[in-house]
């Protein structure tokens, strides 16, 4: 009996192990693909006729997260600087993500016009099937640092010339088991990526 829970527990552990070592290199692989691609702040962003947003957590009172506003700050600064002509946001509708970042943009002037809401962006390949749908064909992703590997990976494969501008206004915890979460995601995306 004691043999079979050790080779049990010998076995998950070697299953865990393998699990995290496919996430860290699949996630290294996905960053490694990107890296060209992304901006820090201060670059000088190339033009793109579009910034595309995605959605984050908006708060009870409907208001956008910290995380969201920085991304949307992003957006207008690049809208008021004459490097994008168009403003697409992302996000889940039931939750207003779409409807609170418009209403973000429109009161810190962006004309609404220059505005398109996706209220299907439940994750980030959907944010960016649907802005490819839209007939986006040029992009800056506007997202945090941890984020813009994935995003940007998935606008390209979806045929969207795409960079990334990371959203660094104001600071706020990125904890583990979210840095854990999105090398989980980066793998997925990748996984996903070669089997389209």
């Amino acid at each position: 009996m004691r043999r079979l829970a050790r080779r049990f527990a010998i076995g998950c552990a070697v299953g865990v192990v393998a699990v995290v070592g496919a996430a860290v290199v699949g996630s290294a692989c996905l960053v490694r693909r990107t890296s060209a691609y992304i901006y820090d702040p201060g670059d000088e962003v190339p033009a793109r006729a579009w910034a595309i947003v995605l959605g984050a957590r908006v708060k009870p009172e409907g208001e956008p997260s910290d995380a969201l506003r920085d991304r949307l700050e992003t957006a207008r600064g690049l809208f008021a600087d004459g490097h994008v002509r168009q403003i697409f946001v992302s996000g889940d509708g039931h939750r207003g993500e779409d409807a609170a970042m418009e209403a973000w943009l429109v009161a810190a002037g962006v004309p609404p016009a220059r505005i398109v809401r996706d209220p299907r962006g439940f994750r980030t390949r959907a944010t960016m099937e649907n802005a490819a749908a839209h007939g986006i064909r040029e992009a800056v992703v506007c997202t945090q640092r941890f984020h813009l590997p994935r995003a940007v990976a998935w606008a390209r494969h979806l045929d969207i010339d795409a960079i990334g501008y990371e959203s660094p206004r104001l600071l706020y915890p990125v904890y583990r088991k979210d840095r854990l979460r999105e090398a989980a995601a980066r793998t997925m995306a990748l996984v996903e990526m070669l089997l389209d």
